[in-house]
């Protein structure tokens, strides 16, 4: 089954490479009468092609990240993997029609099609996403933000096609942006992925409620993790343990305004039940935090010591 799923991701490849190797295949290049070449055409049939190029890298890039975690592939998700790629493969010829003559008819098109390509990866990423062990898989919030956000872009998706009926050169441009930006996200998400796979549960719960409870948290830490994700090999063991010794000084503070809560709670306790209580959870949030204390304490040391 191993084999055959390998098999099935080496055929995507494949494919996926012939798709950008054709559109590469279609670029015009144009001398005028003179002999001279053509650059205006040559520069807008580049920029068309890095619109193209960007579409099928970004959905190959998400391929390769959730391929990646699933053990096998279903009947059901081979099918739809199949109607992808057919779709897929139609990019090459739309992108020349585009090159040719970016009409209002010819950008609608491209948008229906694009739309239709990312209906069919959004069914199987959310199919693959099912089939990840449950010792793999993120906490149920990072998955149904996923979802929402595949839903958001296929609403998105939709509202720029229409307005592309109208307006064919907002829509090459949007067309050119939505790749780009969703190209970062996934930069950002598997960044995410390597710190939340390394932590524990209490970790992970404060984690998903900073990003609840914090206006902007999402903003913040998607910023935080975009420039952790960028930066160069030479700093990337400093940045990541800067990123974890901040996210801990987050978490001891959370944890302090939970031990003065239940110190409250405490001195509220009006039965003997709820007063032990209240001193179990008082006892394991200082405990909480002596670990994280000293974990905080080798950050530091290894952060002096480069």
């Amino acid at each position: 089954m191993e084999k055959m799923k390998e098999r099935i991701i080496a055929f995507g490849d494949a494919i996926i490479a012939i798709i950008i190797t054709i559109i590469v295949l279609e670029l015009p290049i144009k001398l005028s009468s003179s002999g001279e070449l053509d650059s205006y055409i040559l520069f807008r049939s580049i920029g068309i092609y890095f619109i193209s190029f960007c579409f099928v890298g970004d959905l190959w890039y998400q391929g390769a990240q959730k391929f990646s975690k699933t053990g096998k592939i279903k009947n059901k998700d081979f099918v739809v993997y199949m109607f992808f790629l057919f779709a897929l493969s139609l990019i090459p010829t739309f992108t020349r029609l585009l090159i040719e003559d970016t009409n209002q008819q010819v950008v609608f098109l491209y948008g229906v099609l694009s739309f239709f390509v990312t209906l069919l990866w959004s069914i199987l990423l959310h199919s693959l996403g099912e089939q990840i062990e449950e010792k793999d898989r993120l906490p149920k919030y990072f998955r149904q933000r996923e979802d929402k956000r595949q839903l958001m872009m296929l609403a998105f998706r939709l509202i720029i096609l229409i307005f592309a009926y109208f307006f064919p050169k907002f829509g090459l441009v949007t067309y050119l942006v939505l790749p780009i930006l969703g190209f970062l996200q996934n930069i950002v998400d598997r960044e995410e992925d390597t710190y939340v796979s390394q932590m524990n549960t209490e970790q992970k719960n404060y984690y998903v409620q900073d990003l609840r409870r914090e206006k902007g948290g999402n903003v913040r830490q998607y910023m935080n993790l975009l420039r952790s994700s960028l930066n160069d090999g030479s700093q990337e063991s400093e940045k990541k343990q800067q990123w974890w010794l901040n996210f801990n000084q987050q978490w001891k503070k959370s944890l302090n305004d939970q031990i003065e809560e239940a110190e409250k709670n405490l001195r509220k306790a009006s039965s003997e039940p709820e007063r032990r209580q209240y001193e179990r959870e008082q006892q394991r949030l200082l405990m909480e935090k002596q670990k994280i204390e000293k974990i905080m304490e080798r950050t530091s040391e290894r952060l002096k010591r480069q």
